[in-house]
């Protein structure tokens, strides 16, 4: 990659119009469910293309993905969401501070820096603060504490599903088992209440409304006015107790770092949105990506077999999954100056999508890339935790929970069917071209034969 030394601000980029990429713009199902086939339509053209329907270069390639991603300089993540979700939620935290029922809050610090960037949509040296802040949070021996609990919580949720299983019953995987397990787990790293834990999930839902959208309608905008307003509030009284009266917890952990010697310490609107994407990597993404490994499951005979008390294998398999189903497809940079990036010129302010589903299956970096093989020798290289300074700083966590579901649900199932005609094809993803998972797995599960009876 070079900065481009001729201006091209003025020139028309030329248009490549890829029919799949265009149908996963559109969120239509066949597009959603086999991504695989739309980027390697457009990567055999070259790994950066000009996409019209996103109003973006596509950046393909893993390799070209790296290089975007290691220059914040030159590509920033303004606009890391999508530009038209980063406008839509500058529209509605403005909503939600100049409410009644806020008033109180703005007086204690709440919308004084109201759109600030934080966390995945900052830039250093403004993230570079804020991640060395919120750092000592993630750290691994508060993770290992969490431990039993999630174990608690992964033993609970399975019960009834082996159950209903046992018994003969078809289970909606999602609902059942994949959504509520990060969910729970996640309520409990943040103190939320075990009765508000739908309230929380809902307000999960409502903030993630405009991601991969090109736009919402008034009834999603008034939901996200919604979900802002309680999210907002909740959190902000819990980030002000935890401040005044600490405990051993990780949103002690949080806000003691956030307002570490030697620092600018973090204002409330930052801690606000760096916790806000915790909680929706944490749940939203998880889900998804417990979700993808269900159906492998059921594609791999045997599998489960073979995760069973294989920690390392465990491993292995989930970073295959991340590699072929990442929850995450892609994220949106913005070129602040004319550059050249895989023989391609791109115009300064221009949208650029860094695909880390076409880099996790670019064949120059994974050989046979569409094939799953756990144990991959480069393994670690995939893009599923996406890459650089914005590398997922909840990825130890959300680790732990894969390692510890799949392993309690090996200890009990010996296989997964998928309950649908045509497998795979026969199930409906999230409608996001941003966000990747199907939206349901209907199953029927061979529980071991030691539980049965």
């Amino acid at each position: 990659m070079r900065d481009s030394d001729t201006d091209v601000s003025g020139s028309e980029p030329v248009t490549c119009p890829f029919p799949q990429l265009a149908a996963m713009s559109r969120v239509e199902q066949p597009a959603l469910r086999n991504r695989s086939a739309a980027y390697r339509e457009a990567r055999d053209q070259g790994a950066v293309q000009w996409v019209p329907e996103f109003d973006a270069f596509f950046v393909l390639g893993r390799a070209e993905v790296v290089e975007v991603t290691s220059r914040p300089d030159i590509f920033s993540s303004c606009i890391a969401r999508g530009r038209g979700a980063m406008a839509v939620e500058d529209q509605v935290r403005q909503q939600v501070i100049d409410l009644p029922e806020m008033a109180d809050l703005v007086e204690q610090g709440y919308g004084k820096d109201a759109h600030v960037r934080a966390g995945l949509v900052a830039d250093p040296p403004q993230h570079t603060r804020q991640r060395s802040l919120v750092a000592p949070a993630f750290r691994p021996a508060r993770i290992r504490a969490m431990e039993e609990d999630i174990r608690e919580v992964a033993g609970q949720l399975l019960g009834p599903v082996v159950a209903r299983a046992a018994a003969g019953e078809e289970v909606e995987l999602v609902e059942a088992w994949c959504k509520p397990f990060p969910l729970q787990v996640l309520a409990r790293v943040l103190g939320v209440p075990a009765d508000m834990v739908d309230d929380y999930a809902r307000w999960s839902e409502g903030l993630l409304k405009p991601v991969g959208r090109l736009s919402v309608d008034d009834d999603e905008l008034a939901e996200m006015v919604e979900a802002r307003l309680q999210f907002d509030r909740f959190f902000s009284e819990m980030l002000l107790e935890r401040r005044a009266h600490p405990q051993d917890d990780f949103l002690s952990d949080f806000v003691a770092g956030a307002s570490e010697e030697g620092l600018q310490p973090l204002t409330l609107d930052e801690m606000l949105g760096i916790l806000e994407q915790s909680v929706i990597a944490g749940h939203e993404t998880t889900t998804k990506l417990m979700a993808s490994a269900m159906v492998w499951l059921a594609e791999l005979p045997g599998m489960l077999d073979r995760l069973s008390g294989d920690v390392r294998l465990i491993d292995a398999f989930v970073d295959e999954v991340l590699r072929l189903d990442a929850p995450s497809q892609y994220g949106t940079r913005q070129a602040m100056r004319d550059v050249e990036l895989g023989g391609v010129r791109i115009p300064a302010g221009s949208a650029v999508i860094t695909s880390w589903g076409a880099g996790n299956r670019d064949a120059a970096a994974f050989p046979d890339p569409d094939t799953f093989e756990a144990g991959r020798a480069n393994r670690a290289t995939h893009l599923g935790f996406g890459h650089g300074i914005h590398y997922c700083a909840g990825h130890a966590l959300g680790r732990t929970e894969m390692r510890i579901g799949l392993s309690i649900l090996a200890e009990r199932v010996s296989a997964v069917e998928l309950a649908v005609e045509g497998g795979r094809d026969g199930l409906t993803y999230a409608p996001s071209s941003m966000l990747h998972g199907p939206a349901a797995v209907p199953a029927r599960l061979v529980v071991r034969e030691s539980l049965v009876g």
